[in-house]
């Protein structure tokens, strides 16, 4: 990433070592819902990818509650990073980061979309904390409002649903609401899958990059996160694949391999045209990250044995919203073979 004027993503987790998870996040789903937070002495990795700005606007910002928050947005100022999509306020929240670089201002909006957001959400208002989930129509307002100061805008919603390869219709019909308001892209999250790509209006949309940095993490009961003390003490420990509903004792969780994938979108922007390159990456079963650029097999496979097929379909959402369901069984079906024909190869 050395070779980039500017690195972006989303930071999906709070961050503190000895902070309590926030008191919301234990009451749903009798405790079983994820806390995913890092330890202050991690950040330092953040740091040393170079990222020069980061999303808070997701689900797991708010995992250690108001001061977990705070915590997570002072580290990101101490090391020079721009956040932006949560905040201790809803105009701290709703504010875009701005960048200029090489003569051209960028403008990066970070939400959470209303109607179309990840269940456990604190919400930012005008007097607390959390992160920033307008209403589609009130995005586009600020789309609209923002586009003619900037000389690109770009999107980033945390939206949808996880673990699956294609985006719910209202994600498609809210994209292209986005573009035809004055954005130049839209790169979501959320999925924890390499969805489908298109291009509207000569605009692109990402609609889930999948994930990045995303090793494998410990739970302790009933799911939050968890640090053991020692190397030994993951010898013992016992393990699973993808999050289980709630765990009775400190759990080793692994990835199953379409977890592992993500896409490094590599964004060419100069005053007249946006243009954009995907490398592919992988956190391997070592938990150390790579480039998939050689690795034609998992390309494929990720880019064109089930994706590609139904990009067109993507691109009329009135007939999508009909369709998704039946499409989302098939592209799964097709997944699931191809990746299990891959992991006996490897």
């Amino acid at each position: 990433m050395d070779g980039f004027d500017l690195r972006v993503g989303t930071l999906e987790c709070a961050i503190g070592t000895n902070l309590p998870p926030a008191p919301e996040k234990l009451k749903e789903n009798g405790g079983n819902n994820n806390v995913c937070f890092a330890r202050d002495e991690d950040f330092f990795r953040v740091k040393e990818l170079g990222f020069n700005a980061l999303s808070l606007g997701n689900n797991h910002s708010f995992d250690l509650g108001e001061e977990g928050l705070r915590n997570t947005i002072r580290h990101c100022h101490e090391n020079g990073i721009t956040c932006f999509g949560a905040g201790m306020n809803i105009a701290e929240a709703s504010a875009p980061a701005i960048i200029t670089l090489q003569g051209l201002s960028l403008c990066l909006i970070g939400c959470c979309i209303k109607g179309l957001s990840p269940i456990s959400l604190i919400s930012a208002t005008k007097g607390s904390y959390g992160v920033y989930q307008p209403t589609i129509g009130e995005l586009v307002s600020q789309i609209k409002s923002l586009r003619g100061k900037y000389d690109k805008l770009i999107v980033m919603p945390h939206w949808g649903e996880e673990h699956v390869l294609l985006p719910p219709y209202k994600c498609v019909d809210y994209a292209q609401m986005m573009i035809k308001a004055g954005a130049d892209g839209v790169f979501g999250s959320h999925s924890h899958r390499v969805s489908s790509n298109i291009t509207y209006n000569g605009k692109p949309i990402y609609f889930g990059l999948g994930n990045y940095l995303y090793p494998d993490n410990c739970l302790t009961p009933p799911r939050p996160f968890y640090y053991p003390e020692s190397a030994e003490e993951l010898k013992s420990m016992h393990c699973c694949i993808n999050y289980p509903k709630s765990v009775s004792q400190n759990t080793l969780l692994t990835w199953s391999e379409d977890s592992r994938v993500g896409v490094a979108a590599e964004v060419t922007i100069n005053a007249d045209i946006i243009k954009v390159k995907r490398t592919l990456v992988r956190m391997g079963n070592d938990n150390v990250l790579r480039l998939l650029a050689d690795d034609s097999k998992l390309k494929n496979l990720l880019l064109g044995g089930v994706r590609i097929p139904f990009a067109n379909l993507l691109s009329w959402p009135s007939i999508y919203k009909y369709t998704h369901r039946l499409t989302w069984k098939v592209a799964a079906h097709i997944n699931r073979r191809n990746l299990g024909d891959f992991r006996k190869e490897v």
